[in-house]
């Protein structure tokens, strides 16, 4: 997207509005996916034993405003709203982290001075139907020209199921302005498919003055309470350095560059006071990401640890409460976050609410005070369905055995009758 000086000025204050509102207005679930399959399973009469089966055919539903990936689209619809003289939509997109990027790969890219424990990627699949019908089902008529599903929204909407292009160079740029390699690597290599995907961040690809290549990086899931302006040529307005909470409630380091202006990766080094080593993410930006749902989501609501969060615009947390339903210890913990103080904790057994003591009791309702809008008791409402799962055994287990399942499938692992005894062949 060419854009002046002058546009990228407002755009950056417009985005630098955005994101703590976002953060302050927002509850981040990521349980709400597992509370949807749980019940389509039940209400499917498939005995747990064909847990497997049903996961395989399952397809989540788009669930706005609660986790990482969609709340990146909330971003991006509000940015591209607040600045209707900009096509946003045409030039954002989503790109999406794997947890299991290993080094030969990142040696294949001619990058040897990281060891990467994590790292991202994005899929060139053709777009998937189920995810423009939830969305269409989502949003109301009015708001889909400006919902941006980081692709071409509006081409998203009018073409459902088109398929994903490569954009090495913007949509409608003439193809001299792709970028080349100095040697026989491809720009647009991806990392494997069999890397299991965790996270979706957001990003705006500019192109300054006309010349100057660079990219908006917006991450809500993780608490970034500013856009990450990463610039090729490494000059102002190149700002890399950012604070956000991720998975540390007293704070996160991140740290982004580019390891080429030959390659389309943004790497991203996070560090914090209790784990100095930190980690490292490898962002791939050669392609449009629209397979979230399948890649990220339906992956991860296999998890037994499942969490509710309220952030301050900031990023930095109010409130939490964290799920535990793994089958040895089903628990959940509620937190209160003050700012320079320990956090406040409370942990209880599922099942044990009813017998709280009165102290537990208050910190209970402060915390959901803090989680729910008036009116709504969601959080009570997700808790008395986590409650449910924790006591079903069985589905714990058949669910255990299918997470168990998926992960040996992306690490390209065979799986033959996982659901049978181990001396089954096939």
């Amino acid at each position: 997207m060419d854009i002046s000086q002058t546009q990228f000025d407002d755009m950056v204050e417009k985005i630098e509005s955005a994101i703590p509102k976002l953060l302050d207005e927002l509850t981040y679930t990521n349980a709400g996916y597992l509370l949807d399959f749980y019940n389509a399973f039940k209400e499917s009469k498939t005995p747990c034993e064909e847990l497997r089966n049903f996961y395989m055919k399952y397809n989540p539903p788009f669930r706005s405003n609660e986790v990482c990936s969609s709340m990146a689209v909330e971003l991006l619809d509000r940015i591209a709203a607040d600045i209707p003289a900009i096509p946003i939509a045409n030039h954002s997109y989503l790109s999406t982290s794997a947890v299991n990027v290993d080094n030969s790969f990142l040696e294949s890219l001619g990058i040897t001075e990281f060891e990467y424990n994590e790292g991202c990627q994005s899929e060139s699949i053709n777009l998937l139907e189920h995810l423009a019908t939830t969305i269409q089902q989502t949003f109301n008529k009015s708001d889909l020209n400006t919902c941006a599903v980081n692709v071409q929204a509006s081409s998203l909407l009018e073409n459902l199921g088109m398929d994903v292009k490569d954009f090495e160079n913007d949509p409608k740029e003439p193809a001299k302005k792709k970028l080349k390699t100095k040697d026989t690597r491809s720009t647009n290599k991806e990392p494997p498919r069999t890397f299991t995907h965790g996270h979706v961040a957001a990003f705006i690809r500019i192109r300054l003055e006309g010349t100057r290549l660079g990219y908006i990086l917006l991450d809500p899931g993780f608490g970034i309470q500013r856009p990450v302006i990463i610039m090729e040529d490494g000059k102002p307005p190149h700002m890399v350095d950012v604070m956000g909470t991720s998975r540390a409630s007293q704070g996160e380091k991140f740290e982004f560059s580019l390891p080429s202006p030959n390659l389309p990766y943004i790497l991203a080094r996070t560090s914090r006071d209790d784990d100095p080593s930190g980690e490292n993410h490898l962002f791939y930006v050669g392609r449009p990401f629209c397979s979230f749902l399948q890649s990220v989501t339906k992956p991860t609501l296999l998890t037994p640890f499942k969490n509710m969060a309220r952030r301050k615009e900031s990023g930095f947390p109010r409130a939490a409460v964290y799920f535990d339903i793994s089958k040895s210890s089903p628990k959940f913990t509620f937190a209160l976050y003050n700012d320079f103080e320990d956090p406040q904790k409370r942990t209880v057994d599922f099942g044990g609410r009813g017998n709280l003591t009165k102290e537990i009791k208050d910190h209970y309702k402060n915390v959901l005070g803090y989680l729910d809008t008036p009116k709504q008791n969601i959080t009570s409402k997700i808790l008395e369905t986590m409650e449910e799962i924790a006591r079903d055994e069985d589905f714990l287990k058949h669910m255990e055995i299918t997470r168990k399942m998926v992960t040996a499938m992306r690490r390209g692992i065979r799986v033959v009758n996982f659901n049978k005894n181990k001396n089954a062949t096939n």
